[in-house]
């Protein structure tokens, strides 16, 4: 088979009408039917490839995002956990600061003016 810029030279150089200029434009067809199908199925290839590390990346992504969910959680629950400890905190401290006002109004009233 002839390459692309023999046909194109004989293709340039015939008359209209032409056998041999008619067989290099027919023959120019072919080649350049073979090349974009070897193109297509390169395409082809590539994308089949780029589909599956697209998907492998998805399932990675969707692992990740799982156990960010699971420690996002459990720091949740240790919030909410320390949040009640500090409220029964806050209300044992404010007991004894209301036990201890009770004591100094009482002291105060029965001291002696």
């Amino acid at each position: 088979m002839r390459s692309k810029k023999e046909l194109i030279a004989i293709i340039a150089r015939g008359t209209y009408g032409d056998a041999q200029r008619d067989g290099a434009r027919a023959e120019l067809d072919a080649v350049l039917a073979e090349e974009s199908t070897t193109l297509i199925q390169s395409t082809r290839e590539n994308l089949v490839q780029t589909l599956g590390e697209f998907g492998s990346e998805i399932v990675r992504l969707r692992d990740v995002i799982n156990t960010a969910s699971a420690d996002a959680s459990s720091t949740s629950h240790g919030l909410v956990l320390w949040t009640r400890v500090l409220a029964l905190a806050t209300v044992g401290l404010t007991l004894a600061t209301g036990g201890l006002v009770y004591a100094t109004i009482r002291l105060a009233s029965s001291a002696p003016h």
